[in-house]
């Protein structure tokens, strides 16, 4: 009885052999190690070269960072009729495709005092009332963007010049005055690259005694949004005048 059992035992194990060969297939094994997402980047930096009266502005004038608390495109305490001036602003944006918008908020309109001379020609003038000035005050936006050309006219044309040169390439956005909120697009901006847009502003000799002492300012605010996956050949980036600018 004793060798019965452990012939049926031998049995088993060799059979547990048998099946565990079976079980033996060619295979093979591959990893990737280390997989990784990385999000862009996009950010936007500003200079600003201003002139006033064709000299070198004492506001206005630094190189390529993130605006902070004085970074002012204008800041002007004694205008004149006849005045003019002009600041070149360069956006650069690291490191994709961005649609650039610029909006313009109005916050400070007052006739401030009331001069003698004012008040001839302006006798409802008080001092807590809206001021003349924004009202003559001309401002006119381009794309600084034209080039040099085999022309004599656009022989020392370039980006960022400073020039409104509208047969070399730079493109009007708009003239006139400052409304209470003005909203922008600035079209596509390429990443690594910079794009410069500026804005001329004159007050006419043709401007009288109402704007005395007048006083206006205004918030600017520049913003940029990614490109891909937002807008392509059929919904382009904004270009001009628009209802509102997205945060």
């Amino acid at each position: 009885m004793k060798k019965i059992i452990l012939s049926v035992a031998m049995i088993a194990a060799v059979a547990a052999v048998a099946i565990g060969a079976t079980t033996a297939y060619f295979s093979d094994t591959e990893t990737s190690t280390g997989n990784t997402f990385t999000a862009g980047a996009l950010d936007l930096t500003i200079d600003s070269q201003a002139t006033y009266n064709g000299q070198t502005a004492n506001y206005g004038n630094w190189s390529l960072k993130d605006l902070g608390q004085g970074d002012l495109f204008f800041s002007l305490g004694d205008v004149k009729p006849g005045d003019k001036g002009e600041d070149t602003v360069s956006l650069h944006v690291n490191n994709n495709d961005a649609c650039g918008f610029a909006k313009i908020t109005k916050n400070v309109d007052s006739d401030v005092s009331c001069t003698e001379p004012e008040l001839a020609e302006e006798p409802a003038c008080t001092p807590t009332g809206d001021g003349e000035l924004d009202e003559n005050t001309i401002f006119t936006i381009w794309s600084d963007m034209g080039k040099s050309n085999d022309t004599v006219e656009c022989a020392n044309v370039r980006p960022g010049d400073n020039v409104y040169s509208p047969n070399c390439g730079d493109v009007q956005l708009t003239t006139g005055t400052l409304d209470a909120v003005e909203n922008w697009g600035l079209g596509k901006l390429t990443g690594g690259s910079t794009t410069y847009y500026g804005i001329a502003w004159e007050v006419p000799g043709t401007v009288t005694n109402n704007v005395q002492t007048d006083k206006f300012g205004a918030d600017i605010e520049f913003s940029i949004q990614q490109f891909r996956n937002q807008y392509n050949s059929d919904k382009p980036c904004p270009v001009g005048n628009i209802v509102a600018v997205a945060p």
